[in-house]
């Protein structure tokens, strides 16, 4: 397994800014989000999103597809968060 992004409690939220992440896409990036189910990605604008980590323990995976006006070509990233009471 791959090193998590973040550790969130459970019914957290966490602020994330996703252009750092996908530099070069610079020209208006359109960002797809995919949840496996447990996260809620809610759309903050600029690339930025509220993470909403649900209230089970568990490892969850979030896939994001970014394109730009170029649509040259596109990236796909998976970002891997756990949510634990633990913390």
């Amino acid at each position: 397994m791959t090193h998590p992004h973040a550790f969130l409690k459970k019914g957290g939220e966490l602020m994330i800014d996703l252009k750092p992440y996908f530099a070069g896409y610079n020209k208006n990036p359109l960002f797809t989000i995919i949840s496996d189910g447990g996260i809620k990605c809610e759309p903050k604008g600029d690339g930025s999103y509220l993470i909403h980590a649900p209230r089970k323990d568990g490892c969850y995976t979030v896939r994001v597809n970014v394109i730009d006006d170029d649509r040259v070509s596109s990236l796909t990233r998976d970002f891997y968060f756990v949510v634990t009471s633990r913390i």
